[in-house]
């Protein structure tokens, strides 16, 4: 959408704990077969990651940023406080 060209994306994958125990009895690459790594939660949040960010077209703005939170618990995104997701996109500049 062209309102959406130039703004930055917020990539929030939240309840990581709870991907993490299902990584215990479940591999992704059921849902990505292309997915080749271990069944290792930062690895598969790495590839989340990056299979998102490769969905951004070649001709977006370079001043387009994407950044990604990762968050523990059933907190939800609305009751977070902006400290940790500014520290985030702080990291990733």
């Amino acid at each position: 959408h062209k309102y959406l060209w130039k703004k930055d994306f917020f990539l929030f994958l939240k309840q990581i704990d709870v991907f993490e125990q299902k990584l215990k009895s479940k591999s992704i690459t059921g849902l990505f077969p292309d997915y080749r790594g271990h069944d290792e939660v930062n690895q598969c949040a790495q590839y989340i990651k990056e299979k998102f960010t490769s969905l951004i077209p070649k001709n977006m703005p370079k001043s387009k940023r994407i950044y990604t939170h990762r968050h523990h618990g059933h907190q939800s995104i609305d009751s977070m406080k902006a400290g940790p997701v500014q520290r985030s996109a702080a990291s990733n500049r």
